[in-house]
């Protein structure tokens, strides 16, 4: 098999695409592929960084720009998947804040921690508006 197959394999497997309906109730999305004229996906899982004891929930919005992980599904190629993450692209700019060493977390909704133990923050400065 030659170096051409595997990168046609690939560029199925993984892919770039834009949310085009969420279902928060599921921890699904539906994701759009402008490479293939906008052909849906199936619901796909969205991976997170934990869902045990220590809980990470996000839902991208739609239009969010996402790179997926594609299994092959002998109905359709696009019916089994899973969001691996966001990437900046397109309409979507880093934030003007971006640097190295730092985390940057602008949401215009609400953020809820919830803790059963000690919540601790050292910082050598904090500043609240």
């Amino acid at each position: 098999m030659d170096t051409e197959y595997f990168l046609k394999v690939i560029q199925e497997l993984i892919r770039e695409g834009r949310v085009d309906k969420i279902n928060p109730g599921n921890g699904t999305c539906r994701v759009v592929f402008p490479d293939k004229d906008n052909m849906p996906s199936g619901d796909y899982k969205i991976v997170y960084r934990g869902v045990s004891s220590s809980k990470d929930f996000y839902m991208p919005r739609i239009g969010e720009q996402v790179v997926c992980i594609c299994t092959p599904n002998a109905s359709s190629g696009n019916n089994v998947g899973y969001v691996i993450g966001c990437v900046y692209g397109g309409e979507d700019i880093l934030p003007d804040e971006a640097a190295e060493n730092k985390r940057i977390l602008t949401h215009d909704g609400d953020i809820q921690i919830t803790c059963s133990g000690t919540f601790k923050v050292m910082a050598s400065c904090i500043e609240l508006n």
